[in-house]
């Protein structure tokens, strides 16, 4: 019997025992994986759906799913982990150059600054499994990997076991249970005890990062937003030349750490000083109801049309109060100039597709919105450009094997190649561009096979978390 709630409200259902947690969340951060695994085992739990004698499978040693079997197996519940490679927190642990912070992305509300999740004023009864603080991803898996194997030892296999190198197949639904197998790798040191479960949670991933123009085994590929870059320095690089292509948060996260040096948006910011400058209340209280009109909106929306009119409208408010600010703060393009004209690259430009930004996090947002407006006050002293209406439609790179290895690729010439476009319409190519970095950020591709060879019905809908876990 399926749980008597919607489980769209917390995650996806691909049959009454199969939940996928990594489905159409976007912008998808390490607070929001959390949230979304502590939330949906803790329903499961709260409901007795999942119980003693009806024990849970999480797929997926992540962020996400490493929450959510930590959760079940604290209320009782026994849990079976398993993930596909040798360890836990794989994408974060090889990526020393990505600093993440809990609640940045929360500004303009007053606690963006609070550099643990939860902030202490607002620390649940039950706190979360893992502690999430501020740092570089790779200093934070230790931590999380330590947490995992503590609970583990004081639970015991019974109540959680992890298996790594292992895979589920053959998924069948009984009338009251999920019933696989399982692939294991000849090094494997667990194996699952169970071959049915209650329900199944999937945090396997949402999909694999567009870091290519086209479809093309010998088509030109960046540096994956998980991989190690050296984008704040660009140590190595002689006066680079700098493409950015994409118009989410990965791409002006990168198109703010180019720019101007800081590890973070939080960084940038702080810099500024804004919060201490005449009419800073104003302009956050104008984007907070911008942004909170556009999150409710866009809830609802139904098609890509409606998504167009709902970030045009958000890009005008932020593009609005951007000069606003900047007229009650002359000093402020000069500020921002002398910043850019210190750094190393010969130029830095960023092509995005239509002209407004696709659904992203308020302070990227604004930020690349100041940035804008800083350069075009002061264009004679800009090597950075903000290109609206333009994909990239193919990058061609010398020096390269084929099919070409993003890592090897940074550094060398490139041809990038620049086509209209507008949301999801495209017209010709009519521009090209010579870098010697290139980095894209298309999105998710979506058409990946799924983890158990379906997706959700309904589409990919989209849901808005509580900022903290329920007391």
């Amino acid at each position: 019997m399926a749980p008597p709630f919607d489980p769209f409200l917390i995650a996806h259902q691909l049959d009454p025992r199969i939940f996928d947690i990594c489905w159409g969340l976007s912008p998808v951060s390490i607070r929001d994986q959390m949230m979304r695994g502590r939330t949906v085992a803790d329903r499961l739990a709260d409901l007795d759906y999942v119980h003693r004698d009806a024990p849970l499978l999480v797929v997926g040693a992540g962020v996400s799913g490493v929450t959510a079997a930590l959760t079940a197996a604290l209320h009782g519940v026994p849990t079976t982990l398993v993930e596909a490679s040798s360890e836990p927190f794989g994408v974060q642990a090889a990526c020393d150059t990505r600093y993440l912070h809990p609640s940045q992305y929360d500004w303009p509300l007053p606690h963006w600054r609070e550099d643990t999740f939860p902030p202490p004023s607002h620390a649940p009864a039950n706190p979360l499994p893992l502690r999430y603080a501020a740092g570089i991803a790779s200093n934070l898996v230790p931590y999380w990997s330590d947490t995992l194997q503590k609970i583990g030892d004081v639970l015991g296999d019974d109540l959680l076991r992890v298996c790594y190198g292992v895979k589920p197949r053959d998924v069948v639904g009984t009338e009251d249970m999920a019933q696989c197998d399982f692939d294991c790798e000849p090094w494997a040191k667990k194996r699952p005890a169970h071959k049915a479960f209650r329900a199944i949670i999937s945090a396997a991933g949402f999909g694999s990062e567009r870091v290519q123009a086209r479809k093309d085994p010998k088509a030109f590929a960046s540096l994956r937003f998980w991989e190690r870059d050296n984008l704040e320095s660009l140590k190595g690089l002689d006066s680079p030349r700098v493409i950015i292509g994409g118009g989410g948060d990965g791409a002006l996260q990168d198109f703010i750490r180019v720019a101007s040096g800081f590890p973070s948006a939080k960084a940038l910011l702080e810099y500024l000083h804004l919060q201490d400058k005449p009419r800073f209340w104003l302009w956050r209280e104008t984007i907070l109801a911008a942004e909170d009109q556009a999150q409710r909106a866009s809830a609802w929306a139904g098609s890509e049309a409606d998504d167009h009119v709902i970030q045009s409208r958000l890009h005008a408010v932020h593009r609005e109060a951007v000069q606003s600010l900047f007229g009650s703060l002359p000093s402020l393009a000069e500020q921002l100039n002398s910043l850019l004209e210190k750094r190393p690259y010969k130029s830095l430009t960023l092509v995005h597709p239509c002209t407004h930004f696709a659904q992203s996090y308020a302070l990227n947002r604004a930020l690349v919105c100041i940035l804008q407006e800083a350069l075009h006050r002061e264009p004679g002293r800009g090597r950075v450009k903000v290109l609206s209406n333009c994909g990239i439609d193919d990058v061609e790179c010398a020096g390269c094997p084929a099919p070409p290895q993003a890592s090897r690729c940074v550094g060398n010439p490139h041809q990038v190649h620049l086509k209209l476009k507008e949301c999801a319409n495209s017209g010709k190519r009519h521009e090209t561009l010579e870098a010697d970095v290139v980095v894209l950020r298309l999105g998710i591709d979506n058409g990946v096979q799924p983890l158990f060879g379906m997706r959700p019905g309904g589409g990919a809908r989209r849901q808005l978390l509580p900022y903290f876990p329920v007391p």
